[in-house]
Order: structure tokens, then C-alpha cells, then sequence
């Protein structure tokens, strides 16, 4: 139970609160936060939605995240931002159809989907095992002429890995080094997956 305080907070406090707990990881403390300000008078603006979204993320609250998406919706049209958080945190728990869902539902309510919009709905698909699903979203994002970052590359080679799909493995990586976006440990250990796996096919081991 939050305490009772004097003067009562208003809107933008609870939402400077809730975003501080949520940058700082405390994501318990967001939630407890942002209840007691959906159980006061005071209607969270979208700021303090988008916080507490954030929060459930770093929690791994799926099912947290949805419901105060729709309390959101509810309230008025939820932003990029707003479906961009809930995407992720529902691909963080390889919750797909949920992400894709709403990665679809941007397009009908006219958001323009950017890179964060499809480097979360690609993890997602990565995530749950959806290779192919994951290769169409890295082939879309790159159609729409948005330069993927080292999270949505690495996203994509993990898939390629899995999926044994070296020579697309391979063209990415080229492409990170053309672009100059940085490659990490995940990029070539992912990379180097994919070949590994395409060999051991071949050779029957």
C-alpha cells in the first residue's frame, strides 16, 4: 500500500516516479505505483502508460504489459511507443502471435513502424522458434528501407542458425561490416552457428 502523501500527487509525478523505477529496474515498485494511481482520480497521461509498460518488460510481464496497453486503448489511441514497449516485452517472453498482433495493429491505426517496431517483433519471432516468420520481418524491415541495428541483425542470424540458412547468414554479416553496424558476440557466434550447422547436415555428423 503507497502512503498517503500532502499534497496528493498529480499526474506528472506518478509518471516521474514510475519512469525512474523503471530505469532503475525496480519494475515491482513501478507496478505498485502506477496501481495506486489507477485506483486514485488522477488518469495516467501517456507518458506514465508507456512507463509502466516498460516496467512490465523488464519484469517479464506479458500479460501486465496487454492490460495496461488496453487500459491505454481504452483511454485514447495508444502511440508507436506504447505498442513498440508491449511488443517487446511480450517477445521477451515468446509470446508471438501476441507481438505480431500488435505489430499488425500499427499499420491500422496509421503508426509508422520504425526500427524498434521491428527489431521487437523480430526478437519475438526469433525467441519462439519462428524462423521464417523472423526472416519475412528482417525482409520487410530492409524493403522499407529502415537500416537494421545490431539487435535486429543478431536477432536475424540467430534464425538463420536455426533455420540452417548459412549463405543468408553470411550476406547479413557482409552487410553489417558495409554499413558499419557494430557486430558483437551474439552476430558471430550466431553467424558462426549457421555455418557449423549447415556442415553438419552435409557431412551426416
Amino acid at each position: 500500500m503507497m502512503p498517503e502523501l500532502s499534497p496528493a500527487p498529480n499526474s506528472i509525478c506518478y509518471t516521474s516516479v514510475i519512469s525512474a523505477c523503471q530505469k532503475g529496474e525496480q519494475w515491482q515498485l513501478a507496478m505498485k505505483v502506477y496501481n495506486a494511481q489507477t485506483s486514485s482520480s488522477i488518469t495516467p497521461d501517456v507518458m506514465c502508460y508507456v512507463a509502466a509498460i516498460a516496467s512490465c518488460e523488464k519484469g517479464a510481464l506479458w500479460q501486465e504489459a496487454v492490460h495496461i496497453f488496453e487500459q491505454q486503448r481504452r483511454a485514447g489511441p495508444p502511440n508507436a511507443i506504447s505498442h513498440n514497449a508491449t511488443i517487446s516485452a511480450c517477445g521477451k517472453a515468446s509470446e508471438w502471435q501476441m507481438a505480431l498482433q500488435l505489430f499488425a495493429a500499427m499499420s491500422t491505426a496509421s503508426l509508422q513502424r520504425d526500427l524498434v517496431s521491428f527489431s521487437a517483433a523480430t526478437t519475438a519471432c526469433q525467441n519462439s522458434s519462428q524462423w521464417q516468420l523472423a526472416g519475412a520481418l528482417f525482409q520487410a524491415m530492409e524493403e522499407s528501407q529502415i537500416c537494421p541495428d545490431t539487435i535486429s541483425c543478431s536477432a536475424f542470424l540467430k534464425a538463420c542458425a536455426r533455420s540452417q540458412t548459412w549463405p543468408r547468414a553470411l550476406e547479413v554479416l557482409a552487410s553489417m561490416w558495409d554499413r558499419r553496424i557494430p557486430a558483437n558476440v551474439i552476430s558471430y557466434s550466431a553467424a558462426i552457428s549457421a555455418c557449423e550447422a549447415c556442415w553438419q547436415s552435409a557431412s551426416g555428423s
